[in-house]
Order: structure tokens, then sequence, then C-alpha cells
């Protein structure tokens, strides 16, 4: 009997790509108009977010992500990088890649990176 072939996506929140502002206020404007995290109309989500929250906020937000980033990155894709290390060990024969909804590594990469290893299966498995 043949094995399936399998990977796991863990799929995670995101972050920034780096605490620099200019990268915080991209993450921000990615996730908070996502009408999913603000359910507001289209233009008054869009006016909220990217005339008052963004910026706002994202100077004083670049400042914590700069207090707990290091050279591997920020927190949240450290983790999930060691989650992902852990799993690996744990189950050799199946292909673990990680993912952020917002920011990198992105969905649609590691999608496109797993399509190209004829999977018999891919287990999605969001992590917020």
């Amino acid at each position: 009997m043949k094995l399936k072939k399998t990977a796991i996506l863990l799929v995670n929140l995101g972050s920034p790509d780096s605490p620099n502002p200019f990268s915080v206020f991209k993450y921000l404007t990615e996730f908070l108009t996502d009408k999913r995290v603000i359910d507001f109309p289209f233009f008054k989500r869009q006016a909220l977010v990217r005339g008052i929250i963004v910026p706002s906020r994202f100077q004083n937000t670049a400042k914590s992500y700069s207090s707990v980033w290091s050279s591997k990155g920020g927190p949240l894709l450290q983790h999930s990088y060691l989650l992902k290390e852990a799993l690996q060990k744990k189950m050799p024969q199946v292909i673990i890649e990680i993912a952020m909804r917002y920011q990198k590594p992105s969905i649609a990469k590691a999608l496109e990176s797993l399509k190209k290893q004829n999977l018999d299966e891919i287990i999605v498995l969001p992590l917020y």
C-alpha cells in the first residue's frame, strides 16, 4: 500500500517584514483594510484605516515591534519556524510549510511551492 504524500501548511496571522515604520505601515494597512478584520463598508473602512488608525499608530507600533525583534525576525515568525521544525522531527514523512495571512511568507507562495511537489493531500492548519 502506497502512503499518501502529504503536506501541512501552518498558517498564522502575520507580522511586518521588519520593524521599520514603512514595513509596519504596510502591514497595518493590509491587515486592517481586510473586511473580515474591520466589518465596515469599503469606503468607511478605507477612510478609517488609511486616514486615522494607521497614520496615528504606525510609529509607536514600529517602536513596539523593534523592542521584540531579533536578527531572526519577529516573534510570530520565529515561533512559527520553531513549530515547523518540531513537527518535521515528529513527522518526517510529511512536508511542513508555513505561511502568513498578511505579509510574508504568503499563502500563495507556499501553495505554489507545495503544488510543485506532486502531493496527494495538503492540510491547511490555521494557527489563529
